[in-house]
């Protein structure tokens, strides 16, 4: 994710793969080199220059996992159970490299993070997991063994241990979510695991049974297609099919499913909204989700008190809602007064990515800006530090960015340039793994690349994902001299 938000703060991951920070720190979960607050966003020093660009980041309520373009994993914050997977329990207060040889010599394709508990996925398709080790959130069958009746384990595991491909049915994982005390992985066949705490029903088999080994919710639960995107909430997951329909599963006070109702489920349940689809992404938070669309829209639903749903005085009946005020601006005026400037409808960006946290939410649009909203007193808006709940979505300037659009572009080696360009092919990319794992997304998302390449260049797709963004084009347009 090139945006998430925790408990205890906020990351984003720039164009070129600059990484910020800000929030508490008391763990050092910022990777800022020490326990201090940061009210404003701070580069993460490190990466970019000599690692590499950055090119996911996931945080738990106080360690955060940061991979590389690389493949390189490294962590940071609270380490009380092994969660930063370096063979010790000492915290750390600036990025630590997990050696590859933890992964079989694998690269790391993304990493997420729980509750005191952290899972990798390598390149090649398997997971690892280290930390804390209750409720089977681990995905190790032989930690029930070590577990008391309520089923906790007194020690956690240092070092990265590879769960077992069998788990899996030896298919190989692309994608994996985790919160709080459970996990949901995506397989590139498209199919959907689940292990961990079940209380809620947030694993998707019909009961509220804990599951100390990954297992596999039937592909019928979500109408014998393709899982595309996953996501793990505290007691809720969510997944997202390749035609772009929304099944929502768990806990349910506060409608967090966005399915009409309060009431729990315990298999994945059709998003009546979206049953056409169009949905891209979703994210579950620890009482709400937000949900982005093919157009770019943004919509939310569950717990609204503090504002964390973007959508202003209004209350959620427990079906998603549209965010509208995406947008708008904050101006002084000439008495010193701050007041708010509502986009116009057809002038609001499009939305490319969200993340929803515990009382706050955090989203990037096209135009590689950064909107916040909710509890966010530890964050900066417009040149304000907030005290207070913000009802409705804020952008942070981009001078707190070094001027740096947020949401990452990768430059592609050469020899991977043509096999992106057919698989975009209309004709062509019919046969496309890619196409085949999730439909339409990647049309979607080269759709989204910003126009800003003269002529007709600008104005074709993916154009500006195969030069890297807008400031790889900027770099070699200079270097160049044309």
């Amino acid at each position: 994710m090139a945006v998430v938000a925790s408990q205890t703060g906020m990351f984003v991951v720039s164009e070129d793969g600059r990484l910020y920070a800000w929030g508490q720190n008391t763990d050092g979960n910022l990777g800022t080199g020490d326990f201090n607050e940061r009210h404003i966003p701070t580069q993460v020093w490190g990466f970019s220059d000599h690692w590499g660009p950055v090119r996911q980041v996931a945080a738990g309520d106080d360690h955060t996992g940061i991979v590389t373009d690389a493949g390189h994993l490294f962590m940071c914050g609270a380490n009380g159970k092994g969660q930063l997977g370096l063979g010790d329990w000492m915290q750390r207060d600036t990025p630590t490299l997990v050696p590859r040889t933890a992964f079989g010599g694998e690269a790391i394709l993304m990493v997420a993070c729980g509750s005191e508990f952290t899972v990798a996925v390598t390149e090649g398709g398997a997971i690892y997991s280290f930390g804390c080790r209750n409720y089977g959130k681990s995905g190790h069958i032989d930690d029930r063994l070590a577990a008391n009746q309520e089923g906790e384990v007194v020690l956690g595991r240092v070092l990265p241990l590879r769960v077992p491909q069998a788990s899996f049915n030896e298919e190989r994982i692309v994608m994996v979510g985790a919160y709080m005390n459970h996990c949901v992985a995506l397989s590139e066949q498209g199919h959907v695991f689940t292990w961990g705490f079940g209380l809620y029903g947030q694993l998707g088999h019909g009961n509220t049974n804990d599951q100390w080994a990954p297992l596999r919710v039937p592909p019928e639960q979500f109408g014998n297609e393709k899982v595309a995107f996953v996501d793990a909430g505290a007691n809720v997951s969510a997944a997202v099919t390749a035609c772009g329909r929304l099944y929502t599963w768990g806990a349910n006070y506060d409608g967090e499913l966005g399915i009409g109702d309060v009431q729990m489920r315990w298999v994945p349940v059709l998003c009546w909204q979206f049953r056409g689809g169009g949905v891209v992404m979703v994210s579950c938070g620890t009482d709400h989700t937000m949900v982005v669309v093919k157009n770019g829209d943004l919509y939310a639903s569950g717990e609204w008190e503090n504002g964390q749903l973007g959508i202003g005085e209004e209350s959620n009946d427990g079906r998603f809602t549209r965010v509208r005020r995406l947008g708008g601006r904050i101006f002084e005026d000439e008495n010193g007064s701050y007041h708010e400037a509502e986009a116009e409808e057809a002038g609001r960006p499009r939305v490319l990515a969200v993340s929803a946290g515990s009382f706050d939410s955090v989203a990037v649009t096209e135009d590689g800006r950064v909107w916040i909203w909710g509890l966010i007193n530890m964050a900066p808006v417009n040149n304000l530090i907030m005290n207070v709940s913000c009802n409705v979505p804020r952008d942070i300037p981009s001078v707190r960015f070094d001027y740096q659009r947020i949401g990452r572009c990768r430059v592609l080696p050469e020899k991977h340039t043509l096999a992106f360009a057919s698989g975009m092919h209309d004709r062509l990319g019919q046969e496309s793994v890619l196409r085949r794992i999730v439909g339409d997304v990647p049309q979607m998302i080269a759709g989204w690349s910003a126009i800003v390449l003269p002529g007709i260049a600008g104005r074709r797709e993916g154009l500006m994902r195969l030069v890297g963004g807008y400031y790889a084009w900027r770099a070699r347009k200079l270097s160049s001299g044309h």
